[in-house]
């Protein structure tokens, strides 16, 4: 489990920004797939998260960006 303040300092090293911060928010499925407004790894309900807390609101792409930032990997779908 990657934390949100680990998340944050790779981001901030790297200059990523993720696709929930360029579009406005992360997703929920309450019934469906909706987009929530200011949701991110750094506000996963809207609301500022801890350092600790898990990072979320990542897609696999910037899930990989931080594995490879870190020297390691994602999982194969066969290891998963």
């Amino acid at each position: 489990e990657v934390t949100v303040g680990q998340f944050r300092a790779c981001a901030r090293a790297a200059g990523l920004v993720t696709a929930a911060e360029r579009e406005g928010g992360g997703f929920e499925f309450a019934g469906g797939w909706t987009r929530r407004s200011g949701w991110t790894y750094e506000r996963p309900q809207g609301q500022p998260a801890a350092d600790n807390e898990p990072a979320v609101h990542v897609s696999w792409h910037e899930a990989s960006r931080y594995c490879a930032h870190v020297g390691g990997r994602l999982p194969t779908m066969a290891e998963w």
